[in-house]
């Protein structure tokens, strides 16, 4: 049997046994990552329109959607999805792309993920690290690419706060675990990434503390302290305050095991960011 998958976490892609099928242009992958985040229910003409051209769409929006819908069903069928269980129905009103949710890496990420929380929330932190490597593995960059579109700079935001969440979950567990050294390169992306994030920041000063690099972790505090006056006007939050203080009195509080946020819920597929870009 034919192994049909789909790739949203990246650029978007269908592939049979590993080679990739024609999607055809940016819209008409659009119409299938649209489909693909909404896998098992039925998407409105209307919202696949909205969505793909905006708020204001072509006269012929309608039918220039009918004839993507058309070429994809056809592409699909050509690759022997039928036999791989994976149908485009046409339905009242709209269009569902009926297919196993563990064929698509976005639904596979987000199962894997729950999967890590759970583990977390009873203490097998080994265990969450390995599904949380296994779930950042499945991007290949910034979600969606080669699409565009109002609606594809929504869902690809919301996706990348969910994989940056299942970053900074997959650092407390192997903090927790006693592996700071591992996560002193992971944590320094993500701040340089978002360098005015306090959570960030924090693990990044206790993971250098942890490791030796006690003046490495003060740096980091001073460096987010001037950027948050000169950009924000704000002085850092009062638990960023208290482990820079903590820092310099030598705290031995500060042995002891992180306490980690647990990875926050996945959001709903139609509203809805591994470890490479």
């Amino acid at each position: 049997m034919n192994k049909l998958e789909f790739r949203l976490l990246g650029s978007v892609e269908a592939r049979v046994d590993g080679q990739p099928i024609d999607l055809g242009y940016a819209k008409q992958r659009c119409v299938l990552a649209l489909l693909l985040v909404d896998v098992g229910r039925v998407v409105p003409a209307g919202r696949l329109i909205d969505r793909i051209w905006g708020p204001a769409p072509p006269p012929s929006a309608r039918s220039v959607l009918y004839g993507h819908v058309a070429r994809l069903r056809r592409a699909l069928a050509e690759a022997g999805g039928s036999a791989a269980g994976v149908h485009l129905h046409r339905r009242s009103g709209g269009y569902l792309l009926d297919a196993d949710p563990a064929s698509i890496d976005l639904h596979r990420f987000r199962a894997l993920t729950a999967r890590a929380r759970r583990c977390g929330g009873t203490g097998d932190f080994a265990a969450q690290v390995s599904l949380l490597n296994e779930a950042l593995d499945l991007w290949r960059g910034p979600a969606l690419t080669g699409t565009d579109g109002p609606w594809v700079e929504q869902i690809r935001f919301g996706l990348e706060r969910e994989r940056i969440a299942a970053r900074l979950a997959y650092c407390d567990a192997r903090m927790r675990l006693g592996g700071h050294d591992d996560v002193v390169s992971e944590l320094a992306e993500l701040a340089a990434d978002d360098p005015l994030n306090e959570g960030v920041i924090s693990r990044l000063m206790l993971a250098l503390y942890r490791t030796g690099h006690i003046g490495a972790a003060l740096d980091s505090f001073a460096q987010a302290r001037q950027r948050l006056v000169d950009q924000l006007g704000t002085d850092p939050g009062v638990e960023l305050d208290e482990l820079h203080r903590s820092i310099l009195r030598r705290d031995a509080a500060l042995t002891g095991l992180w306490e980690a946020t647990p990875i926050p819920a996945a959001g709903g597929g139609s509203d809805s960011g591994g470890r490479n870009s």
